[in-house]
C-alpha cells in the first residue's frame, strides 16, 4: 500500500489538462468559503481531493459540477509505503 500526501493549499486547479493530471477530470462535490480562503472538494470516481486556496483566485468562481484537473509541485509532496 502507497499513500501520497500532498497538502490542500499546495494543490492547483485548472479547467484544461495539467502535466500532473491529463486524463479523466475531477468534478467538484462542495466549494465553501473560508473567510480569505475557499475549499473545494473534487470527486475522482469515489476518492475525494480536499483543495484549499486563497478566495482573491476566484475571478472565475467555480461552481459544484464543474470538471477540472489538478496541479501540484511534487517537490512538496511525500509517498510513504506500508508493509
Amino acid at each position: 500500500e502507497v499513500t501520497f500526501d500532498v497538502r490542500a493549499e499546495d494543490i492547483a486547479v485548472s479547467e484544461t489538462p495539467t502535466s500532473i493530471h491529463k486524463t479523466n477530470p475531477a468534478v467538484v462535490t462542495l466549494r465553501t468559503f473560508l473567510g480569505p480562503q475557499e475549499r473545494i472538494v473534487l470527486d475522482f470516481g469515489g476518492e475525494q481531493v480536499l483543495v484549499d486556496r486563497p478566495a482573491q483566485l476566484s475571478f472565475h468562481p467555480i461552481q459544484v459540477g464543474q470538471k477540472l484537473y489538478i496541479d501540484f509541485d511534487s517537490r512538496r509532496s511525500r509517498i510513504s509505503c506500508r508493509n
